[in-house]
């Protein structure tokens, strides 16, 4: 679905996972690795190259901002929250997936559950690691991280 991408992945411990967890339990529906994607749709080469050059600078921090919010790629509905890097407007376009549906959109309520239930306001570098990852299959339970 989106090729290869290279994320920030959240360590598993961390509250954002903890909540994705608990999500696809109240939405049945996939359990993910947390991530904030730096890069997506690259063939493996290019993700590569972008793992690499990641791998060589200093890993931001982020601030969560505004409400999460749903969008819909092919039928591929996502619940995410907004992030500026280093808290600061304009630096990227980022933001973190709490959770992922086929088929069937998240409804308001839904959202409204999502946003009380949202445990923290940033993410610290210590909290992320740069990850490869192959992200081909529809599902994303199939999604495997190759560095």
């Amino acid at each position: 679905m989106f090729n290869h991408c290279v994320w920030y992945s959240i360590h598993r411990d961390h509250k954002i996972c903890k909540l994705i967890g608990k999500l696809s339990a109240i939405f049945n529906s996939c359990f993910f690795q947390g991530h904030i994607t730096i890069a997506s749709r690259l063939t493996f080469d290019d993700a590569n190259n972008e793992y690499v050059k990641q791998c060589t600078l200093v890993k931001p921090w982020f601030k969560l901002v505004g409400i999460p919010y749903q969008t819909n790629v092919e039928n591929f509905y996502t619940i995410q929250h907004h992030c500026e890097m280093y808290g600061v407007k304009g630096l990227g376009d980022f933001h973190v997936s709490l959770a992922y549906r086929l088929n069937r959109p998240f409804t308001d309520e839904d959202l409204e559950t999502v946003a009380d239930l949202i445990p923290i306001d940033s993410i610290h570098s210590t909290d992320i690691y740069i990850s490869l990852n192959d992200c081909r299959s529809l599902m994303p339970i199939h999604w495997k991280q190759l560095k």
